[in-house]
C-alpha cells in the first residue's frame, strides 16, 4: 500500500510543467524577483506546491532563509503508466556562479595579503640581516642620491634656461631685421608712389615771359642819359678852353726870356 500511494506521489507531479517552471526560475530576467513572487506567480499557472518545491530545488534556488536547498536527499520518480517502468533521476548538489566567485576572490585577497606582508617582512628585517645593512646608512645613501639627483635637474634646468635665452635673443634679432625691411619697403613704396604720381600728373607748360621796363622808366632813363651826356660835353669843352690859355701863357712867358 506504501508503495503504491508513493507511485500515485509521484504520478501526480507533473514533469513537463516542472521543466517549464525550471526554465523560467533560471530566466536571467526572472532572477531579479523574489522567491515569493516566482512561487505566486507559478501557482496562478497551476503548478502545485510539490512541483514548485522540486522546480526550485533543480534550478539551485534558495529559500528565503538563506539555506540551499539539500539535493541529495531528493530523487525523482517518474512512472510511465503505459510502460509501468520507474525513472530515478539524481539530482547534484550545486552551487551557484554568484557564491563560486565571491569564494575566489575571499581567497585572492587572503593570498595577497599574506604575500605582502611577507614581503614587508623580507624587506624590513631579513634583508637587512641577511646583507648587514644599517639603516642609518641606507637613510643617507638616500639622501645623496636625493642630493645628486636636485643637481642633476638644477643642471638641466639652468641648460634649458640658457637654450631659451639664446632662443629670446635670436628672436629679437630676427624681429628687428624684420622692422628694418619693414621701414625700408615702405620707404620704397612711398619713392614707387611719388614716382608714380609724377609720370601720371606732368608739371603744366608755362609760357616764356620777356621780362619788359615800363615805358615811363624807359623815358626817366632816357633824360638821365641825355642829362649825364651835355654834362661830360660841357667838361671835356671847359678842358679844352683852359689849355688853350695854358698854351699861350707859356708862349708868352718864353718870348719874354728871350
Amino acid at each position: 500500500m506504501e508503495n503504491i500511494s508513493k507511485s500515485d506521489e509521484t504520478s501526480n507531479v507533473r514533469e513537463s510543467l516542472i521543466i517549464t517552471a525550471i526554465n523560467f526560475l533560471t530566466n536571467p530576467n526572472v532572477k531579479r524577483s523574489t522567491l515569493t513572487q516566482k512561487q505566486s506567480f507559478l501557482r496562478n499557472k497551476g503548478l502545485t506546491d510539490k512541483e514548485i518545491e522540486i522546480a526550485s530545488n533543480r534550478a539551485g534556488i534558495y529559500y528565503p532563509d538563506g539555506s540551499a536547498p539539500n539535493f541529495k536527499t531528493h530523487t525523482i520518480i517518474n512512472m510511465d503508466r503505459q510502460h509501468n517502468s520507474y525513472v530515478v533521476q539524481p539530482k547534484m548538489e550545486t552551487l551557484s556562479r554568484f557564491s563560486k566567485i565571491k569564494e575566489f576572490l575571499k581567497s585572492m585577497a587572503l593570498f595577497s595579503g599574506i604575500m605582502y606582508t611577507v614581503y614587508m617582512v623580507y624587506q624590513n628585517f631579513i634583508k637587512t640581516l641577511l646583507t648587514g645593512q644599517n639603516k642609518q646608512k641606507t637613510i643617507e645613501q638616500k639622501l645623496e642620491e636625493f642630493t645628486n639627483k636636485v643637481e642633476n635637474d638644477l643642471k638641466i634646468l639652468f641648460d634649458n634656461v640658457n637654450s631659451l635665452k639664446e632662443d629670446i635673443s635670436k628672436n629679437k634679432e630676427i624681429e628687428s631685421v624684420k622692422l628694418d625691411i619693414q621701414t625700408i619697403q615702405q620707404d620704397v613704396d612711398k619713392i614707387r608712389g611719388l614716382l608714380l604720381n609724377k609720370k601720371q600728373f606732368a608739371n603744366p607748360t608755362l609760357q616764356s615771359i620777356i621780362p619788359s621796363i615800363p615805358q615811363w622808366q624807359i623815358d626817366a632813363r632816357r633824360s638821365v642819359d641825355l642829362e649825364e651826356r651835355d654834362k661830360n660835353e660841357d667838361a671835356n669843352s671847359g678842358s679844352g678852353s683852359s689849355e688853350t690859355e695854358n698854351v699861350t701863357k707859356n708862349s708868352d712867358s718864353s718870348l719874354e726870356i728871350m
